[in-house]
C-alpha cells in the first residue's frame, strides 16, 4: 500500500519541553506546523526530571525539618520517626496533576497537525512516520530529547535503575548506592539521605558542570555534610547476592571499602534519542558524543532550514534553557529565510541542591579562554558567611565573580552557597544589562538579604581592578 503524503511549513519532531515551545513560536510567526510525537506524551521534565525530583526533594526535606530546627536550640523530646513507603505514590499523584496540563495543550492541538509516530528523514525536505506517511517540509525542528543509559558493566548484573525507573518504583529502598555526578543523581542522593536511606553517591572529581576548582571543593564539602560522597572512586568489583549488590571500591585515599545495598541507580550518562532517525544519511553532522552539532546562535544544524533544540543538542541543557531553545528554533524555522533571531540568552545552570550550585554566564574555563585571546578577567571572592546567611545558621559557600579588566562588565560566576539560585537569576539580569562590577558593588541591596553577598563579590572584584597588578588575579571579600 502506498503511503499517505501530506505537507506543511515547519514539522517539529519531538514533544517535549523544547519541542512544544518551537510548535507554539512557530504557530505565532504564521507558519503551517505539524508536531510529531512518538511517545509517551509529556515532557520529561515532567514525568522524570525537574517535576518529580523536586516533589522527592520536598519531602526529604520535610523529614529533614526537624535537623534544621535544632541549630535554633529546640530540643525535640522524642525524634520524629517517619513511614515512607508512601513517597513515591504521592510523588506520582502530584505529577499527574503538573503532566495534565502538558497533556491539555497536546491534545488541543487539531489533530491534522500532532500525529503519535517514530520520525525519521528520507531526505532534507521529507520525513516519514512509520510506514503509511510521508511528509513533505520546508523546514524542520529536531526536538527529541535525550534518554539515559546504564553502563555496559552496571548493565551486565542486571536490575540497575535509571532515573526513568527508579520514579515508577513501588517503595524507596533503605539502601541506595547512585552512580553520577551531574543534577539528577545529586539530587537525588541528597533527598534520598533526608528521607533516611543510607545512600552512597559516587561521582567524579568535577561536580556536575562546575570548572572552577575553588568552588568545586567548597560544594563538595558542604555537600557531604548531608549525604555520602565518594569522589574519584575506582570501583574494583559488583557483585550480586541474592536481591543485594556488593561494591567494592577504592576511595579517593586509595583506602579499600565495601558496602551492601538493595538498590542501584545509574544516574551519569544519557544519550540523545535519535536513533533511526538516519540523520546522518541525509548529512547532519554529530558531535563526538553523539549530540547534534548546532550553530549555537541561530540552532541550526549542518543543513541550514533544519534546526535542532533542547537536550538533542547537548548534555548540558535545563528545562528553562531548552525551551529557550525551542523558542529561538521555532522563531527561526518559521521566519526562514528572513533575518534569524540571535540566541543570546545569559546562560544560567542550577543545581538545586542544599546549599544550591549555580552557574551564571560564563564558566570559569569560558573566562580563561577568552583570557588567551588577549580578553583579561579579574575574579571577585566573597563567601557567604554573615548577614543572613548568620542568622539562619547558613553560613556556608563561597561566590565567585567574573569581570572584565578593561570595561569592568560581568561576565560570568560560578557559587555554592544557600539560595544561589536567586543570586544566579539576579545576576544574569545585570550580565544582560551589561552591569559593572563597581555599579554592582554599590548596589542597594535590603538588608538581610542574600543578596548582599553579590555586593561583597563585586568590591573583591573591583578592588583586584584597581590593583592591575597582573592578568588574572582576584581579591578575596
Amino acid at each position: 500500500m502506498d503511503a499517505r503524503k501530506i505537507s506543511c511549513d515547519c514539522i517539529i519532531v519531538g514533544a517535549g519541553s523544547a519541542g512544544i515551545e518551537a510548535y507554539k513560536t512557530a504557530k505565532q510567526n504564521g507558519a503551517q506546523c505539524i508536531l510529531v510525537e512518538s511517545g509517551p506524551l509529556g515532557t520529561t521534565a515532567h514525568r522524570t526530571g525537574d517535576i518529580p525530583s523536586c516533589l522527592l526533594f520536598a519531602a526529604g526535606k520535610a523529614a529533614h525539618t526537624n535537623v534544621d530546627a535544632e541549630k535554633f536550640g529546640l530540643k525535640f523530646k522524642n525524634k520524629a520517626s517517619f513511614d515512607k513507603s508512601n513517597v513515591l505514590n504521592s510523588l506520582r499523584a502530584s505529577r499527574a496533576q503538573s503532566t495534565t496540563e502538558v497533556l491539555s495543550f497536546l491534545y488541543k492541538i487539531p489533530d491534522d497537525e500532532r500525529i503519535i509516530g517514530k520520525a525519521g528523514f528520507i531526505d532534507a525536505h521529507h520525513v516519514h512516520v512509520g510506514e503509511n506517511l510521508i511528509i513533505e517540509f520546508k523546514t524542520a525542528v529536531i526536538a527529541t530529547g535525550s534518554t539515559p543509559v546504564i553502563p555496559y558493566e552496571l548493565g551486565k548484573l542486571g536490575g540497575i535503575l535509571t532515573t526513568d525507573d527508579f520514579f515508577e518504583t513501588d517503595r524507596i529502598k533503605n539502601s541506595v548506592a547512585v552512580f553520577g555526578s551531574g543534577l539528577v543523581g545529586l539530587r537525588l542522593g541528597q533527598a534520598l539521605s533526608y528521607l533516611g536511606v543510607d545512600v552512597t553517591v559516587f561521582c567524579d572529581e568535577n561536580l556536575w558542570l562546575l570548572t572552577d576548582e575553588t568552588v568545586i571543593a567548597k560544594t563538595r564539602e558542604l555537600l557531604r555534610k548531608s549525604m555520602k560522597l565518594s569522589v574519584n572512586s575506582n570501583i574494583t568489583s559488583i557483585e550480586k547476592h541474592g536481591d543485594l549488590y556488593g561494591i567494592y571500591y577504592l576511595d579517593e585515599n586509595n583506602f579499600e571499602n565495601f558496602i551492601t545495598v538493595e538498590q542501584i541507580i545509574s544516574a551519569g550518562s544519557r544519550y540523545p534519542k535519535i536513533d533511526g532517525m538516519k540523520l546522518r544519511d541525509i548529512g547532519i553532522k554529530l558531535s563526538p558524543f553523539g549530540f547534534i552539532d548546532v550553530d549555537e546562535k541561530t540552532l541550526q544544524t549542518s543543513i541550514p532550514h533544519i534546526f535542532a533544540a533542547g537536550d538533542v543538542i547537548g548534555h548540558k541543557m535545563s528545562t528553562n534553557l531548552a525551551k529557550e531553545t525551542g523558542r529561538v528554533a521555532g522563531f527561526n524555522a518559521a521566519n526562514l529565510p528572513h533575518k534569524l533571531e540571535m540566541n543570546s540568552s545569559v546562560a544560567v545552570h542550577v543545581l538545586p541542591t542544599e546549599p544550591a550550585a549555580a552557574i551564571v554566564g560564563l564558566s570559569f574555563n569560558e573566562v580563561k579562554e577568552r583570557a588567551k585571546l588577549g580578553f583579561h578577567f579579574v575574579i571577585g571572592e566573597s563567601h557567604a558567611d554573615k548577614g543572613i546567611y548568620r542568622c539562619e545558621h547558613t553560613a556556608q559557600g563561597l561566590i565567585r565573580l567574573y569581570c572584565d579588566l578593561q570595561n569592568h562588565c560581568i561576565l560570568g560566576a560560578e557559587m555554592c552557597a544557600p539560595q544561589c539560585d536567586h543570586l544566579a537569576h539576579f545576576l544574569a539580569l545585570a550580565i544582560q544589562k551589561k552591569m559593572t562590577a563597581d555599579e554592582l558593588s554599590t548596589f542597594c541591596f535590603f538588608h538581610l538579604t542574600y543578596e548582599e553577598a553579590l555586593n561583597d563579590a563585586a568590591k573583591a572584584a573591583v578592588k583586584a581592578i584597581n590593583q592591575r597588578k597582573g592578568t588574572n588575579y582576584y581579591a578575596r571579600s
